[in-house]
């Protein structure tokens, strides 16, 4: 999995963490990740086929969360 930081987004390197895989325990790990934090993209199904999500903790750490179908 690949992705890049938008122009309109500042680069904090070491404060991004993207995690996928198959097993379905993600969706646990991204709700627990919300508490007290911020969800930017709700884990939903993408056009590619696997449930993926976006959130900031509530320390600030940006997280990519992909749970392959």
């Amino acid at each position: 999995m690949a992705s890049n930081t938008p122009d309109e987004m500042p680069y904090l390197p070491g404060n991004n963490v993207t995690i996928s895989g198959d097993d379905v325990r993600l969706r646990d790990f991204f709700t627990a990740l919300a508490e007290g934090g911020q969800v930017t993209l709700p884990m939903e199904k993408q056009m590619w086929g696997a449930e993926f999500g976006q959130l900031t903790d509530k320390f600030g750490i940006n997280w990519m969360v992909n749970l392959n179908a």
